[in-house]
């Protein structure tokens, strides 16, 4: 039963990967011509984001923590800079909702 077992963290996943850790994990995404960039800090990866990024692009980002933390998911959605697809989804996920709802009361 699920609701005896004690969840233990694995603390492996609480530490920072090393420089090696991230060398070795580049060169492997390269050699599949994923190209790269590494960041210093999450200041860093947000402007390196939007350096990549023209004003007016469509932009979709799915689910993620990190867009989240870092405030690029707030910056894309709302900002108007960009033609952010996400938001317009969910709206007409809602609408439609709404439509089958109140097709199935009348």
């Amino acid at each position: 039963m699920l609701e005896n077992t004690l969840l233990v963290p694995n603390q492996e996943f609480a530490k920072l990967a090393t420089d090696e850790q991230i060398k070795r994990t580049a060169n492997a995404l390269e050699a599949n011509n994923i190209h790269v960039m590494i960041a210093e800090d999450g200041v860093e990866a947000k402007r390196i984001f939007f350096e990549l990024i023209p004003d007016s692009a469509e932009v979709f980002l799915g689910a993620s923590v990190t867009l989240e933390k870092l405030g690029i998911k707030d910056e894309i959605d709302k900002s108007g800079r960009f033609n952010a697809l996400r938001p317009r989804m969910f709206a007409k996920v809602s609408y439609n909702r709404y439509i089958l709802s109140y097709l199935s009361h009348n």
